[in-house]
């Protein structure tokens, strides 16, 4: 049975249409078309059925899409190894790592590495999901939660830490609070689960519900971008925060740790560009968390 049909399969299932699929694939509608109606003959079930939203994926469809989602990251995983031989330090290696993580940690890694290592081919994907490293549709993950997975060997790259702070507009404008009982009199920036950051206020006998928070979205990058315009008050990592001068760190005391996760199927340790590639992350990462406790910069109020 042609891969071909499958991997058509799999693009319409995605984008819920022959032509959204066909335009990620670069193929004619006809020519999706063509595939996915093969694909139901041999299996002698229909795959979709049209909606005025679309294609609607049938139960056998959904039976199917997980053992694609392995096939597909199994092939995946086979051209990236088949680029280099095992024991060299050059060919691909696709690293997934939350946006946050991805977009203001990794950036400076990639310039050594590539300096050491210039043949190298380092891809980067977001939002990182367990799945997608097991099945092969990545190689190497960094999240901050905890991977337990039997199949992945997990290092825990180094805890970091998150302040407080506000863009120094802000603290021009309202003032700076003097301590926690005082922060539901200043706007707020945070994510949509209050609990998230209940346990800091439980100490001073306040709850999520009296926080001003007049910013929230699940996407941390968003919440540091809030705060970097002057939204509001909000945690950022001190890695980040301690390196922007327009910032204030907003009461010391009040901070929350973080762990930070290097995980890699097991399969893999005997690559040599894979534990080059996980060795370096572990170090860069351990190398920002005592930049953070060496460089804490604590700027007063204005």
């Amino acid at each position: 049975m042609a891969w071909e049909d499958y991997r058509v399969f799999r693009a319409v299932l995605a984008t819920g249409g022959l032509g959204s699929a066909g335009s990620a694939l670069g193929l004619s509608h006809a020519t999706v078309r063509r595939h996915v109606e093969r694909l139901e003959y041999r299996l002698e079930s229909a795959l979709f059925t049209h909606s005025p939203q679309g294609l609607t994926p049938t139960a056998a469809a959904l039976a199917l899409a997980p053992a694609i989602e392995r096939a597909a990251g199994a092939a995946s995983a086979f051209e990236r190894l088949a680029t280099a031989a095992v024991d060299e330090v050059r060919g691909a290696v696709r690293v997934v790592a939350e946006p946050l993580v991805a977009m203001h940690f990794l950036p400076p890694l990639w310039e050594t590495l590539g300096q050491s290592f210039p043949d190298l081919n380092l891809q980067i994907g977001l939002n990182p999901l367990w799945e997608e490293l097991l099945t092969g549709g990545a190689d190497i993950a960094v999240t901050t939660l905890d991977p337990t997975a039997e199949d992945l060997d997990c290092r825990r790259a180094t805890g970091m830490r998150a302040g407080l702070f506000a863009h120094r507009s802000l603290v021009e404008r309202h003032g700076a609070p003097a301590s926690l009982r005082d922060l539901p009199d200043f706007p707020m920036v945070g994510p949509y689960e209050r609990a998230r950051v209940q346990p800091l206020l439980d100490p001073v006998g306040l709850s999520a519900d009296d926080l001003d928070i007049v910013y929230r979205s699940s996407d941390r990058p968003a919440r540091v971008t809030a705060v970097r315009a002057g939204v509001g008050i909000g945690f950022i990592p001190l890695f980040m925060a301690l390196r922007d001068r327009e910032l204030v760190r907003i009461l010391p005391e009040a901070s929350v740790d973080f762990e930070v996760w290097v995980a890699m199927r097991r399969e893999l340790i005997g690559v040599r560009r894979m534990t080059v590639v996980r060795d370096a992350l572990v170090g860069h990462l351990h190398g920002l968390a005592v930049e953070d406790t060496s460089s804490d910069r604590l700027d007063p109020a204005p």
